[in-house]
């Protein structure tokens, strides 16, 4: 077969040189290439022929190191849209330093905190609900697999704008709420009456 030798990106001279320097001159001017450089790995080969590649655990630390102040979630319905949702997370986290989200293609989320202190706050506040749909959030760790959880029952917070002052104690909360569930615990301000708009309360 004739080859077109003004169209073919590779010359004869480009061949008798160092095959490495020949891809680098190809890449050089391709702006998706990063500065770091790859190495090739001898892969094991298994009993059967197959090849493959072995991990020590310290192989992983600088990984692990990168990725150690994240949350992976998803929503319990339809994914939402990723701009809407990066704006509603700004407005109701709560947080001192800022947070990078990446979206799988599997529906799940995985957000990524500037510090120690505002991913622990975000895990552990009330479960957030998006358009009707609650957030489930969970630790990432390098051994975390992208499941979703199998939920026997969901913890939701609920609020009960303009309660009168009578039905404010533990027994008038948890009659209340037995109406619409199991009723766990007051949130802090509605045990210690620090705040008379609403009372809240969690309930499965």
């Amino acid at each position: 077969m004739a080859v077109n030798k003004e169209s073919s990106p590779i010359s004869p001279t480009m061949l008798r040189t160092d095959p490495t320097k020949v891809w680098k001159n190809l890449l050089k001017k391709n702006s998706d290439i990063a500065s770091t450089k790859l190495k090739f790995k001898e892969p094991i080969v298994k009993d059967n022929g197959e090849s493959g590649a072995k991990f020590l655990d310290e192989e992983f630390e600088e990984t692990t190191d990168k990725w150690r102040h994240c949350l992976v979630g998803y929503f319990l319905g339809r994914k939402p849209y990723y701009v809407a949702l990066r704006e509603f997370l700004s407005r109701k986290w709560k947080i001192k330093g800022d947070f990078q989200l990446y979206a799988f293609h599997s529906g799940f989320f995985l957000f990524q905190f500037s510090n120690e202190e505002d991913c622990t706050s975000v895990l552990e506040s009330p479960s957030l609900t998006y358009s009707g749909r609650i957030l489930i959030l969970q630790r990432w760790a390098p051994g975390s697999e992208l499941e979703r959880i199998k939920l026997s029952s969901i913890l939701v917070w609920v609020k009960l704008p303009g309660l009168h002052l009578k039905f404010g104690s533990t027994n008038g909360l948890s009659k209340l709420g037995s109406i619409i569930g199991n009723p766990l615990y007051m949130d802090s301000q509605t045990a210690e009456s620090t705040r008379l708009s609403y009372a809240r309360f969690c309930r499965s």
